[in-house]
Protein backbone atom coordinates (compact mmCIF):
# COMPACT_ATOMS: atom_id res chain seq x y z
CA UNK A 1 0.00 0.00 0.00
CA UNK A 2 3.24 2.03 1.46
CA UNK A 3 4.89 2.16 -2.34
CA UNK A 4 1.79 1.82 -5.14
CA UNK A 5 0.66 4.88 -6.96
CA UNK A 6 -2.82 5.68 -7.55
CA UNK A 7 -2.77 4.68 -10.93
CA UNK A 8 -1.52 1.24 -10.81
CA UNK A 9 -3.29 0.50 -7.63
CA UNK A 10 -6.14 -0.88 -9.65
CA UNK A 11 -3.58 -3.51 -11.36
CA UNK A 12 -2.59 -4.72 -7.72
CA UNK A 13 -6.12 -4.56 -6.06
CA UNK A 14 -8.14 -6.14 -8.72
CA UNK A 15 -9.76 -9.24 -6.85
CA UNK A 16 -9.02 -12.08 -9.40
CA UNK A 17 -5.19 -11.10 -9.10
CA UNK A 18 -2.85 -12.39 -6.30
CA UNK A 19 0.32 -10.72 -7.27
CA UNK A 20 4.20 -11.50 -6.22
CA UNK A 21 6.11 -8.70 -6.35
CA UNK A 22 9.97 -9.31 -7.84
CA UNK A 23 11.42 -6.14 -7.15
CA UNK A 24 15.01 -4.83 -9.11
CA UNK A 25 16.53 -1.41 -9.80
CA UNK A 26 15.10 -0.78 -12.88
CA UNK A 27 11.56 -2.92 -12.75
CA UNK A 28 9.26 -4.17 -10.39
CA UNK A 29 7.91 -7.65 -12.15
CA UNK A 30 4.36 -9.01 -11.46
CA UNK A 31 3.67 -12.26 -11.46
CA UNK A 32 1.30 -15.23 -9.61
CA UNK A 33 2.54 -18.07 -8.19
CA UNK A 34 2.63 -21.33 -9.96
CA UNK A 35 2.59 -20.05 -13.48
CA UNK A 36 4.95 -19.87 -16.37
CA UNK A 37 6.22 -16.81 -15.20
CA UNK A 38 6.72 -17.42 -11.74
CA UNK A 39 8.96 -20.77 -13.09
CA UNK A 40 10.57 -18.42 -15.37
CA UNK A 41 11.16 -15.30 -13.53
CA UNK A 42 15.04 -15.69 -13.21
CA UNK A 43 14.74 -15.49 -17.24
CA UNK A 44 12.33 -12.96 -17.72
CA UNK A 45 14.68 -10.48 -15.17
CA UNK A 46 17.85 -11.48 -17.33
CA UNK A 47 15.36 -10.36 -20.71
CA UNK A 48 13.87 -7.47 -19.11
CA UNK A 49 17.46 -5.76 -18.56
CA UNK A 50 18.63 -6.48 -21.59
CA UNK A 51 16.12 -5.02 -23.65
CA UNK A 52 15.67 -2.15 -21.72
CA UNK A 53 19.78 -1.29 -21.95
CA UNK A 54 19.68 -2.32 -26.06
CA UNK A 55 16.32 0.23 -26.24
CA UNK A 56 18.34 2.70 -24.70
CA UNK A 57 21.70 2.17 -27.00
CA UNK A 58 19.59 2.14 -30.26
CA UNK A 59 18.06 5.33 -28.68
CA UNK A 60 21.33 7.16 -27.86
CA UNK A 61 20.47 7.87 -24.32
CA UNK A 62 22.76 6.98 -21.27
CA UNK A 63 19.54 6.58 -18.41
CA UNK A 64 16.06 5.99 -18.14
CA UNK A 65 15.21 7.12 -14.45
CA UNK A 66 11.22 5.62 -14.05
CA UNK A 67 10.92 2.07 -12.70
CA UNK A 68 8.86 0.16 -15.25
CA UNK A 69 6.02 -2.05 -13.48
CA UNK A 70 5.96 -5.26 -15.32
CA UNK A 71 2.47 -7.67 -15.27
CA UNK A 72 3.16 -11.50 -16.37
CA UNK A 73 -0.11 -13.10 -17.21
CA UNK A 74 -0.60 -16.51 -18.19
CA UNK A 75 -3.02 -15.98 -21.18
CA UNK A 76 -4.77 -13.75 -23.75
CA UNK A 77 -8.18 -13.93 -22.14
CA UNK A 78 -6.31 -13.02 -18.27
CA UNK A 79 -4.71 -9.94 -20.13
CA UNK A 80 -8.49 -9.27 -20.82
CA UNK A 81 -9.54 -9.91 -17.22
CA UNK A 82 -6.72 -7.23 -16.22
CA UNK A 83 -6.61 -4.43 -18.30
CA UNK A 84 -9.86 -5.43 -21.11
CA UNK A 85 -8.21 -6.16 -23.99
CA UNK A 86 -7.35 -9.10 -25.45
CA UNK A 87 -3.76 -8.76 -26.21
CA UNK A 88 -0.48 -10.38 -25.55
CA UNK A 89 1.64 -7.03 -25.38
CA UNK A 90 0.76 -3.98 -23.77
CA UNK A 91 2.44 -0.75 -23.02
CA UNK A 92 0.59 2.31 -21.09
CA UNK A 93 3.69 4.34 -20.38
CA UNK A 94 1.90 7.50 -18.85
CA UNK A 95 1.71 5.32 -15.70
CA UNK A 96 5.18 3.06 -16.42
CA UNK A 97 3.22 -0.26 -16.64
CA UNK A 98 4.17 -2.93 -19.13
CA UNK A 99 1.60 -5.96 -19.80
CA UNK A 100 3.16 -9.28 -21.20
CA UNK A 101 1.06 -12.89 -21.84
CA UNK A 102 4.04 -15.39 -21.06
CA UNK A 103 4.38 -18.41 -23.40
CA UNK A 104 6.90 -19.02 -25.97
CA UNK A 105 8.54 -15.63 -27.61
CA UNK A 106 7.44 -13.98 -24.68
CA UNK A 107 10.37 -12.11 -24.64
CA UNK A 108 9.78 -10.98 -28.01
CA UNK A 109 6.69 -9.08 -26.90
CA UNK A 110 8.25 -7.76 -23.92
CA UNK A 111 10.84 -5.96 -25.54
CA UNK A 112 8.41 -4.76 -27.87
CA UNK A 113 6.29 -3.19 -25.02
CA UNK A 114 9.42 -1.68 -23.52
CA UNK A 115 10.36 0.44 -26.11
CA UNK A 116 6.86 2.22 -26.46
CA UNK A 117 7.42 2.32 -22.87
CA UNK A 118 10.61 4.06 -23.01
CA UNK A 119 10.86 5.92 -26.00
CA UNK A 120 7.21 7.35 -25.86
CA UNK A 121 8.59 8.86 -22.28
CA UNK A 122 12.09 10.07 -23.83
CA UNK A 123 10.76 11.46 -26.93
CA UNK A 124 7.30 11.89 -26.31
CA UNK A 125 4.07 10.48 -28.37
CA UNK A 126 4.73 9.79 -31.85
CA UNK A 127 2.62 8.55 -34.87
CA UNK A 128 1.17 4.81 -34.45
CA UNK A 129 3.13 4.09 -37.64
CA UNK A 130 6.55 5.04 -36.33
CA UNK A 131 5.86 3.76 -32.77
CA UNK A 132 4.89 0.25 -34.43
CA UNK A 133 7.74 0.29 -36.58
CA UNK A 134 10.78 1.26 -33.95
CA UNK A 135 9.12 -1.40 -31.61
CA UNK A 136 9.59 -4.04 -34.50
CA UNK A 137 13.24 -2.74 -35.50
CA UNK A 138 14.01 -2.98 -31.58
CA UNK A 139 12.70 -6.99 -31.34
CA UNK A 140 14.03 -7.96 -34.68
CA UNK A 141 17.87 -6.94 -33.20
CA UNK A 142 19.67 -7.35 -36.78
CA UNK A 143 17.94 -11.06 -36.39
CA UNK A 144 17.22 -10.74 -40.48
CA UNK A 145 13.71 -11.86 -40.04
CA UNK A 146 12.10 -8.94 -40.90
CA UNK A 147 13.78 -8.48 -43.95
CA UNK A 148 13.13 -11.91 -44.96
CA UNK A 149 9.58 -11.12 -44.55
CA UNK A 150 9.44 -8.39 -46.59
CA UNK A 151 11.74 -9.78 -49.35
CA UNK A 152 9.20 -12.23 -49.66
CA UNK A 153 6.34 -9.60 -49.63
CA UNK A 154 8.20 -8.15 -52.28
CA UNK A 155 8.21 -11.37 -54.42
CA UNK A 156 4.75 -12.71 -53.82
CA UNK A 157 3.25 -8.74 -54.91
CA UNK A 158 1.96 -8.47 -51.30
CA UNK A 159 4.01 -5.07 -50.50
CA UNK A 160 1.97 -2.18 -49.36
CA UNK A 161 2.96 1.04 -50.73
CA UNK A 162 4.49 2.87 -47.98
CA UNK A 163 1.93 6.01 -48.52
CA UNK A 164 -0.76 3.67 -47.63
CA UNK A 165 1.21 3.25 -43.96
CA UNK A 166 3.32 6.29 -43.35
CA UNK A 167 0.66 8.80 -42.29
CA UNK A 168 -0.78 10.26 -39.28
CA UNK A 169 -4.28 8.48 -39.61
CA UNK A 170 -2.95 4.64 -40.19
CA UNK A 171 -4.69 2.84 -37.58
CA UNK A 172 -3.15 -1.48 -37.44
CA UNK A 173 -6.59 -2.75 -38.40
CA UNK A 174 -6.34 -1.42 -41.38
CA UNK A 175 -4.00 -4.21 -42.78
CA UNK A 176 -3.36 -7.25 -41.47
CA UNK A 177 -0.20 -6.35 -38.94
CA UNK A 178 1.70 -9.84 -40.32
CA UNK A 179 2.01 -7.38 -43.05
CA UNK A 180 2.43 -3.97 -42.01
CA UNK A 181 4.04 -4.76 -39.16
CA UNK A 182 7.79 -6.25 -40.90
CA UNK A 183 7.26 -3.87 -43.43
CA UNK A 184 7.19 -0.72 -41.05
CA UNK A 185 9.92 -1.95 -38.97
CA UNK A 186 12.52 -2.63 -41.91
CA UNK A 187 11.71 0.69 -43.06
CA UNK A 188 12.33 1.95 -39.25
CA UNK A 189 15.70 0.09 -39.49
CA UNK A 190 16.25 1.47 -43.06
CA UNK A 191 16.01 4.94 -42.22
CA UNK A 192 18.03 4.91 -38.68
CA UNK A 193 20.69 2.64 -40.22
CA UNK A 194 21.23 4.77 -43.37
CA UNK A 195 20.46 7.96 -41.90
CA UNK A 196 21.10 7.67 -37.98
CA UNK A 197 18.94 8.08 -35.06
CA UNK A 198 19.17 12.18 -35.21
CA UNK A 199 17.27 12.38 -37.80
CA UNK A 200 14.60 9.42 -36.64
CA UNK A 201 14.00 11.49 -33.84
CA UNK A 202 13.14 14.70 -36.19
CA UNK A 203 10.49 12.46 -37.53
CA UNK A 204 9.02 11.21 -34.49
CA UNK A 205 8.76 14.64 -33.29
CA UNK A 206 7.63 15.93 -35.74
CA UNK A 207 5.19 13.17 -37.90
CA UNK A 208 5.72 12.35 -41.69
CA UNK A 209 4.52 15.49 -42.86
CA UNK A 210 8.38 16.39 -42.00
CA UNK A 211 9.92 13.57 -43.83
CA UNK A 212 10.52 15.31 -47.27
CA UNK A 213 12.01 18.29 -44.94
CA UNK A 214 14.48 15.94 -42.53
CA UNK A 215 15.44 13.38 -45.28
CA UNK A 216 15.52 16.08 -48.62
CA UNK A 217 13.64 13.57 -50.18
CA UNK A 218 10.24 12.41 -51.06
CA UNK A 219 8.52 9.35 -49.08
CA UNK A 220 8.77 7.33 -52.38
CA UNK A 221 12.04 8.08 -53.05
CA UNK A 222 13.17 6.53 -49.56
CA UNK A 223 10.91 3.60 -50.27
CA UNK A 224 12.37 3.08 -53.68
CA UNK A 225 16.37 3.02 -51.66
CA UNK A 226 14.54 1.02 -48.97
CA UNK A 227 13.30 -1.87 -51.66
CA UNK A 228 16.74 -1.70 -52.95
CA UNK A 229 18.42 -1.93 -49.88
CA UNK A 230 15.96 -5.29 -49.46
CA UNK A 231 17.44 -6.57 -52.33
CA UNK A 232 21.05 -6.12 -51.92
CA UNK A 233 20.78 -7.82 -48.57
CA UNK A 234 19.06 -11.14 -50.09
CA UNK A 235 21.74 -13.39 -50.42
CA UNK A 236 22.54 -12.95 -46.81
CA UNK A 237 18.99 -12.92 -45.42
CA UNK A 238 18.05 -16.37 -47.36
CA UNK A 239 18.90 -18.58 -44.49
CA UNK A 240 19.98 -16.18 -42.08
CA UNK A 241 16.90 -15.87 -39.12
CA UNK A 242 18.31 -16.21 -35.79
CA UNK A 243 15.65 -15.05 -33.32
CA UNK A 244 16.93 -14.61 -29.45
CA UNK A 245 16.03 -17.07 -27.60
CA UNK A 246 15.90 -19.79 -30.92
CA UNK A 247 18.44 -22.16 -28.68
CA UNK A 248 17.19 -21.83 -25.64
CA UNK A 249 14.63 -23.71 -23.90
CA UNK A 250 11.68 -21.55 -23.81
CA UNK A 251 8.91 -23.81 -22.12
CA UNK A 252 9.53 -25.95 -18.70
Amino acid sequence: ERFVNDELRPYYAHTGFSWKIDRMSHFDLNYEDDTEAARRIVQLEEVAEKGRASILQMLGASDYQPTIHVFFVESIERMKQLIGSEVIGRSRPTQHAVFCVVAPFSELSLKHELTHEIATNLWGPAEHWLEEGLANFAVDNKSSLMKRQCLGMMQSKQWIPLKKLVSPGWESSSFSPDDTYPELGGFVEYLYEAYGVTRLQQIWKGGSKTIKKVYGKRLSKLESEYRSDLVKHRPEVHDAINLPGRDQDLLP
